[in-house]
């Protein structure tokens, strides 16, 4: 379970940590268009391994090696997108506030999403979903 959770992980992280992400006409995003696209990518993740993402939100309590785990693997996400918080901060993109923050706030958003699948009881989709939390995460956030 750790070796997935590992490879899950990296597969998040890899995206995130891109510092020239590109759109289709070759402008560089802006850090509000990299923090849209995390959001993307995790509801994807999250939904296309929904069982398996439940197991690790379980496990982020607790002081067992594979609660550690776990938990190293979610603060290691949540310091890059702190990152980028930081550089849209600094850039005036991004409105002065704790990084942590927003962080937290957008990864815990996006993961009680699952709750919200399981209410509806029917799949849903991931582009609807987005387009509902980029509206709530991101037109209170930017500038």
């Amino acid at each position: 379970v750790l070796v997935h959770i590992g490879r899950v992980t990296e597969q998040i992280l890899a995206v995130a940590q891109h510092r020239h992400i590109r759109c289709v006409h070759g402008k560089l995003f802006l850090r509000h268009d990299k923090l849209k696209s995390i959001v993307l990518i995790q509801l994807k993740v999250l939904y296309k391994y929904e069982d398996f993402m439940t197991i690790i939100f379980s496990q982020l309590w607790g002081n067992e090696p594979r609660n550690i785990e776990c938990k190293k693997y979610v603060v290691q996400y949540l310091k890059i997108i702190e990152e980028i918080i930081q550089d849209g901060i600094n850039k005036g993109e991004i409105i002065k506030a704790d990084p942590e923050t927003i962080a937290s706030e957008i990864f815990s958003t996006t993961c009680i999403s699952l709750i919200y699948r399981i209410k509806k009881d029917t799949k849903i989709s991931i582009n609807d979903l987005y387009k509902e939390l980029e509206n709530i995460l991101f037109n209170g956030l930017l500038k």
